[in-house]
């Protein structure tokens, strides 16, 4: 089995740079001109860099085209994650138009195998009903985010109802590969099956934070602590910026709000990252 996991949606969605091969020294998605008489299965003049396309291909070629082709190389079988690289926080040699820095192993915890625990502490509330909310409005994949960003960029608050900690400076630039595991230490106002979501940033050095990651929980318990992974992602944060978690029970349109007002007391979060 062969694995690849990078900024993208489907064949609509993502880039076409990541999806597509790269040809010449502009770095142009292949031409029909650029592959030897115009055979798509040849390898293109000045290849730069094989897209998701040409990896599907290769699999096909060797496995399913009947009777499948003995003379088509054996596809490896290991695991590739290309880290996300967008206009807000761009990577040295990794324009945001392209995938960023790709990682390869033979499984994928030994893409990041060690952990990186960060805390904060403080009480924040909370609310089921956040007014105005405008994180979650602009954060949303489809109403919100703005087009040819694929990065939801902050510069102003979260706003009432929504719980904001920072942690501190990051001593060292950090790659992040996998699912954070997020807990928090709760207490409710109206009994369980409450929701809590949240929302992971990096805060840049003029303030500004990106979006990378998110996700959220179903509290079975009026009162507890919250243990919960975000939906995974590959992201590199840089020294000395900050991490940035923002908790919230309305992360409207993305996850649909609750109809029963409710709030929750929050005493802490403790973020854990999966690091190379």
């Amino acid at each position: 089995m062969q694995e690849y996991y990078g900024d993208v949606g489907d064949f609509t969605q993502g880039k076409a740079k990541e999806w597509g091969d790269l040809c010449g020294a502009d770095r142009h998605v292949c031409r029909l001109s650029d592959y030897p008489g115009g055979n798509l299965g040849s390898r293109p003049r000045q290849l730069r860099r094989a897209g998701i396309t040409s990896r599907l291909n290769r699999f096909i070629d060797r496995f399913a085209r009947p009777p499948g082709d003995r003379h088509a190389p054996v596809p490896r079988d290991d695991v590739t994650v290309a880290l996300k690289s967008c206009s807000a926080a761009p990577s040295p040699g990794f324009p945001a138009d392209e995938p960023g820095q790709r990682f390869t192993a033979l499984r994928f915890g030994q893409l990041a195998p060690r952990t990186l625990r960060l805390h904060a502490g403080g009480t924040q509330v909370t609310m089921s009903t956040a007014a105005p909310n405008p994180h979650a409005a602009s954060s949303d994949p489809i109403a919100g985010a703005p087009s040819g960003n694929p990065c939801p960029v902050e510069s102003s608050s979260a706003g009432p109802g929504v719980a904001t900690y920072d942690f501190a400076p990051l001593g060292r630039s950090v790659t992040t590969i996998g699912r954070s595991r997020v807990r928090v230490p709760y207490a409710g106002t109206a009994g369980a099956g409450l929701e809590l979501n949240a929302r992971l940033y990096e805060v840049l050095a003029d303030g500004s934070a990106v979006m990378i990651d998110r996700g959220g929980i179903r509290l079975v318990k009026q009162s507890g602590t919250a243990v919960f992974d975000l939906n995974g992602g590959a992201w590199r944060f840089r020294k000395g910026d900050r991490v940035r978690i923002e908790l919230a029970q309305d992360d409207d349109p993305y996850v649909s709000r609750s109809s029963r007002a409710s709030s929750l007391t929050l005493s802490g979060v403790t973020l854990s990252l999966p690091v190379r």
